[in-house]
């Protein structure tokens, strides 16, 4: 039975069966969709881009799910096909993307550390770093939320696991930067 207490794993599972395969997919949805869109987003592409994109990834999920093994790592296979639907949206459009290393000054986000409480300086303040380092982000995104190793990580930002762990150090430590304000 398919339900809110479900595992990833579990979801798409019930993707391969045709009494659950409603169910999963909604609540794969209601877990994920919102997240891919931001993280499309985070990647270049418009709204619109973003959900057809969506919509892939999710097509792809159903079509991908009689070939899934459960392990635990139901997580990480999402997010890879998230991240393949992205890739290949990429390739026919080509779509342009940012560098990784940009300016923290951005326009359009706004400052709030020095006129909000905590809760509120700190959302900002990690938007502000979301906004200036998209890919990191969304790899302490997946590290901190989703609870993705290193090596899942490594594998869906196509690096090795210690350059991940590397990359990850690094990326804490500029979030810490972004932070201190609020502190």
């Amino acid at each position: 039975m398919i339900d809110a207490a479900s595992s990833d794993d579990e979801l798409i599972l019930g993707l391969s069966r045709e009494a659950d395969r409603r169910a999963a997919c909604q609540l794969l949805y209601r877990r994920y969709g919102g997240r891919f869109m931001q993280y499309l987003q985070r990647r270049g592409l418009d709204r619109a881009s973003a959900e057809d994109a969506v919509q892939e990834a999710f097509i792809r999920l159903l079509k991908g799910a009689p070939g899934f093994a459960a392990q635990g790592e139901g997580r990480a296979w999402i997010w890879q096909v998230a991240r393949s639907a992205w890739l290949d949206l990429f390739k026919r459009r080509e779509l342009p993307t940012e560098p990784l290393e940009r300016a923290a000054g951005l326009p359009g986000v706004p400052d709030i550390a020095q006129t909000s409480d905590y809760q509120d300086c700190v959302h900002g303040q990690l938007a502000r770093f979301a906004a200036a380092y998209p890919e990191a982000g969304q790899a302490i995104i997946w590290a901190a939320v989703d609870g993705l190793s290193t090596a899942q990580i490594g594998v869906l930002i196509e690096r090795s696991a210690g350059a991940t762990r590397e990359f990850l150090s690094r990326m804490r430590r500029r979030l810490r930067e972004f932070l201190e304000p609020c502190l």
